[in-house]
């Protein structure tokens, strides 16, 4: 406020102000990720380590550091904000000039009293490169009309990309809206086209896996942004999850 120049207090790990009619104080964690923590840093960090790069459990992080579970809970759901914001928008875009994509819907739920075929849940468009660098983006959706896939492939499938889909007219619609060159599957009949190869397994591989690591009780509306963006984020920085938890923790600001 002064503008003078503040002081460190290592113990109190603030900065302050010498000028007594000031009197300012910044704590070190504000507008970061610890700013509203109450668990010693350490163990947080340990914390943070221990899901992100061991994949322990909520109950064994619980085990381990002696804290409860809705403060582990709490705790990993900020996590995976965290690293999920800091997912670059152009890590999600997928395809160019030439380049084969496959784009595919899937509901992430469960049935209706564990029984039947009614699934209640949230609605994922997902898209996949066939490339190997195998970039993919995954997204809720309220609906899958054809204005909202016209929408995500807009967004996300960069101009020139071969796209391979479903036979649904809703697809087909949105792609030939954007002039993207596009094959058909129909699923119905099989699931790769005998005769000109055309398939979508590897976006339908991915879609899979999301089903898998995702546990029930997250597949809502509520839950779901950010448990997609965790998953992506784990591809981008499969090589050093380490590396992009602390890229994450240096460009992620709080208000």
């Amino acid at each position: 406020k002064c503008k003078k120049i503040m002081k460190f207090h290592p113990k109190e790990k603030r900065f302050y102000c010498p000028k007594k009619s000031c009197n300012r104080r910044v704590s070190i964690y504000e507008k970061t990720f610890f700013e509203s923590s109450k668990i010693k840093i350490n163990k947080l960090l340990l914390h943070c380590y221990m899901y992100l790069v061991c994949d322990c459990s909520v109950n064994g992080i619980k085990m381990s550091l002696g804290c409860s579970f809705k403060t582990i809970s709490r705790w990993l759901e900020y996590l995976r904000q965290l690293v999920g914001e800091s997912v670059p928008e152009e890590k999600m875009t997928i395809g160019g000039p030439g380049i084969t994509v496959e784009i595919d819907e899937t509901k992430l739920g469960k049935r209706k009293y564990h029984r039947g075929h009614r699934v209640e849940g949230v609605w994922i468009v997902a898209g996949g490169e066939r490339t190997q660098e195998k970039k993919m983006f995954a997204i809720n959706v309220e609906n899958r009309n054809e204005e909202t896939l016209q929408n995500v492939i807009e967004r996300y499938v960069l101009p020139g990309s071969i796209i391979c889909i479903d036979g649904w007219k809703a697809y087909k619609n949105a792609c030939l809206n954007n002039n993207f060159e596009h094959q058909v599957v129909n699923h119905s009949k099989f699931f790769k086209d005998p005769d000109i190869g055309v398939h979508t397994n590897t976006i339908e591989g991915n879609n899979n896996a999301l089903k898998y690591v995702i546990k029930p009780r997250n597949k809502n509306k509520k839950s779901i942004k950010y448990h997609l963006l965790y998953f992506l984020w784990r591809r981008i920085n499969k090589k050093d999850l380490s590396c992009g938890f602390l890229k994450a923790l240096k460009e992620i600001r709080y208000k």
